[in-house]
């Protein structure tokens, strides 16, 4: 019992480690998302477009 305890401890620090770098996978793609939004937002503020609501939202997220 003991070693079949041993064995699924290490199991749940292995999943445990996977799903950190999954998240962390997942934060870097959303982050590299909203810096490419970003770049479109001050592009449309440079040459004077209109900004939608989104945008606006973008640009919000972006500067915290």
């Amino acid at each position: 019992l003991k070693e079949k305890l041993v064995k699924l401890n290490e199991l749940n620090q292995k999943e445990g480690a996977i799903k950190k770098e999954k998240t962390k996978k997942k934060k870097e793609k959303v982050e590299a998302q909203l810096k490419n939004k970003e770049e479109e937002v001050e592009e449309k503020i440079k040459k004077g477009k209109k900004l939608t609501t989104q945008d606006l939202l973008v640009f919000q997220q972006s500067s915290k």
